[in-house]
């Protein structure tokens, strides 16, 4: 119940917009939502409630076992020169254009290792390779994103396999599936 009526928007009376991805935290007591609205909420898993604002917080050094939402601080270097944040009243974060976007970041996946890297699926049918954590575009190598370009439309899902050492994506226009083979640990 708690977590239909945190997604659901106070100013309409429409269905809540549609859970785009979620995410869990490593000891399963937090959970990440990011909606079709690009909206970040917080769940506490025990009791289903939205974490208060003043919660949010609290949970910024939460270690998280999964990682697919594409508003995370840890891969806001992907959305620079794009979106403006903003945090509301309930602890959502919201983001907004600011200008003209390269590319529509649709999923990210980060690799299971500490300080690893991060993969980002795009609209416009690429995807791309950072250090994580990827916190802005540009200055030194280690906040630097590698493009790959393949698919010839959306990629609709990229995610690490399981030992980390490929990358699988997903073209949602040429139905293709392409395996990257991870050559390097690090961006340089």
């Amino acid at each position: 119940q708690g977590f239909r009526d945190t997604c659901e928007s106070p100013s309409r009376k429409v269905p809540p917009a549609p859970v785009l991805a979620i995410d869990f935290s490593f000891d399963s007591m937090f959970l990440r939502a990011l909606d079709s609205e690009f909206k970040v909420h917080h769940f506490n898993c025990a009791d289903g409630e939205p974490l208060e604002s003043s919660s949010v917080a609290k949970i910024k050094d939460v270690r998280w076992a999964t990682w697919g939402s594409s508003l995370s601080w840890g891969v806001q270097g992907f959305w620079d020169d794009f979106v403006a944040k903003s945090s509301s009243a309930d602890g959502a974060v919201a983001v907004e254009q600011t200008g003209t976007p390269p590319s529509l970041v649709t999923c990210v996946d980060r690799q299971a290792v500490a300080n690893g890297l991060v993969v980002a699926s795009l609209a416009d049918g690429s995807i791309r390779l950072a250090n994580f954590p990827f916190l802005r575009q540009g200055g030194d190598s280690s906040a630097r994103a590698r493009r790959f370009a393949r698919h010839s439309g959306v990629v609709s899902r990229v995610a690490f396999t399981r030992d980390s050492r490929s990358v699988i994506s997903i073209g949602a226009a040429d139905g293709a599936m392409i395996v990257w083979k991870v050559v390097s640990p690090k961006i340089v």
